[in-house]
């Protein structure tokens, strides 16, 4: 392919934009499974984790194979969130979104953490570094840390955790609340503070007394758009950027080509009759 030309241009931009949009859809687009672990859509079209009950029996993440102490921290602020798939910043654990959150373009240190309910009714939560768009197993050698513990509460409505504190922010920040411990066939008391997206819940269960805070919906209308222009538009805007810019160096690289050209042309050409065939060296005809 001849890049030079108009048509190179053009496949030159074509090929630019392509590879931004590919890279910049959401971060869930099918079911992804490591072993008999799996993310994939309930009934309603909720990105959800099913986990395998066999995964661990650990509580913590103590160090060792699936038990990376590296993964602690960012373990203690997603048991203490209300989404069941939530990404992390690898710098300060700062949670970045839902389960539509887009992995971004430029790469850097991003963690997942999945929580769910086996089909035997126990808990698993796992935390682990993440490199592309569907991955829900890293690469070998990262770092991860799966527990046998599920949330302190849920907002997304994947599963009911086992305070039974289910959460809705998207409703009116509606919290639902069902049968305690079983124990004690005790109601679980609740008290919630709303602020903008989030929800901080005091929670009494099983005589302990704790506040969390519930990060929003993954469907935020606030955090999506923030999500999507700084994710999906700006590449978009910058490529069309690049691609206008090759554009014009191209085209000028083209027009000085063209111009010498013509210099060597008007160069090399006649300049009078004298230099045609037949004519002598004062310019007459003999």
């Amino acid at each position: 392919m001849n890049f030079f030309t108009s048509s190179g241009v053009l496949n030159v931009a074509i090929v630019l934009l392509l590879s931004q949009l590919t890279a910049v859809h959401g971060l869930f687009t099918k079911t992804s499974c490591y072993g008999s672990n799996c993310v994939q859509q309930d009934s309603q079209g909720r990105w959800c984790y099913v986990p395998d009950s066999r995964s661990s029996s650990d509580v913590t993440c103590k160090g060792g194979y699936s038990r990376d102490a590296s993964m602690s921290a960012v373990m203690a602020v997603h048991l203490k969130q209300g989404l069941s798939i939530a990404y992390y910043s690898g710098v300060d654990n700062a949670l970045l979104g839902g389960a539509d959150f887009p992995f971004p373009p430029s790469g850097g240190i991003i963690r997942i953490c999945l929580s769910g309910k086996a089909g035997d009714g126990t808990y698993q939560t796992f935390c682990e570094n993440i490199h592309q768009d569907n991955d829900i197993y890293g690469l070998t050698g990262d770092p991860f840390c799966i527990i046998a513990v599920g949330q302190d509460l849920v907002s997304d409505g994947c599963y009911v955790p086992e305070s039974g504190v289910v959460v809705a922010p998207s409703s009116g920040s509606t919290i639902s609340q069902t049968t305690g411990s079983t124990t004690t066939g005790a109601s679980t008391p609740i008290t919630k503070t709303v602020s903008g997206n989030l929800v901080t819940a005091t929670i009494t269960a099983n005589g302990t007394i704790q506040t969390v805070v519930v990060a929003g919906n993954n469907n935020s209308n606030s955090h999506s758009t923030s999500n999507y222009s700084e994710n999906v538009v700006l590449p978009i805007v910058l490529s069309v950027l690049g691609v206008v810019l090759i554009a014009i160096c191209l085209g000028a690289w083209l027009w000085r080509k063209h111009m010498r050209l013509q210099r060597e042309l008007l160069l090399n050409r006649p300049v009078g009759p004298w230099n045609q065939p037949g004519a002598d060296e004062n310019g007459k005809d003999d």
